[in-house]
């Protein structure tokens, strides 16, 4: 009973120092209480229609014209081609074994490992241009991105492109894809390889450059006094 009753007493002890200690935060601390209240809210909030107008330059990022990089059917040619490499190694490897006095088990090995070897290697480039070559107009500017094996390629200012051609050889041609070579001033022509109807894409840089000149004659006009390539 006395362990009971010491509990108790124990129990109301606390208590009140518990009630006593929230009465002194409720009368002496009511400055916590709103310090804590205005932890979590801003009683300086400003409405944003009050507020003064951004300085900040506007966004400098340009609206996309064409949007290409080294299409798909670009491939096809290429898988042509190495079927038919793939064919003459594999036919002509037996006799040129005989010739060299190589054993059929050894003309086997190799010609299975060289052709096996030309295909992961056509197949790793294939995956890297198809991933990495990508080439973006804007009206102002042609960016060319050809992966992190290639250094990288400054984009061109349309004011600064002097002639603009796009070329395939026949199989390519055969598929639809080609190659854009642009022209610009005070620097190398660019080749933009494996494009899907490169005509389009030319096309497409040849009316944004027109568009570009137009826009500021003055520099157009400077460049074409040392143009031996206009745009068509």
């Amino acid at each position: 009973m006395d362990i009971i009753e010491r509990r108790r007493r124990a129990g109301a002890t606390g208590a009140a120092g518990t009630t006593r200690a929230v009465g002194e935060v409720g009368d002496a601390g009511e400055a916590r209480g709103v310090a804590i209240a205005v932890r979590y809210v801003d009683g300086d909030f400003v409405d944003e229609s009050s507020m003064h107008p951004a300085t900040e330059p506007p966004d400098p990022a340009e609206p996309d014209l064409y949007w290409a990089g080294h299409s798909g059917w670009a491939m096809l040619p290429s898988l042509v081609v190495g079927a038919m490499v793939s064919a003459i190694i594999m036919l002509g490897a037996p006799p040129v074994g005989n010739l060299i006095g190589l054993p059929s088990d050894w003309t086997a090995f190799l010609t299975f490992w060289l052709v096996l070897l030309g295909w992961i290697g056509a197949a790793i480039d294939w995956s890297y241009r198809g991933a990495a070559f990508v080439y973006r107009l804007t009206p102002r500017r042609l960016y060319a991105d050809f992966g992190m094996l290639y250094r990288p390629v400054p984009p061109i200012p349309l004011t600064d492109v002097t002639n603009i051609e796009h070329r395939a050889w026949a199989l390519r041609r055969l598929f639809g894809v080609g190659s854009v070579i642009v022209h610009a001033k005070g620097r190398p022509p660019l080749r933009l390889r494996g494009i899907f109807r490169p005509d389009r894409f030319a096309d497409a840089i040849r009316t944004a450059v027109r568009q570009a000149q137009a826009e500021h004659p003055q520099i157009a006009s400077e460049n074409a006094k040392q143009l031996t390539h206009p745009v068509t």
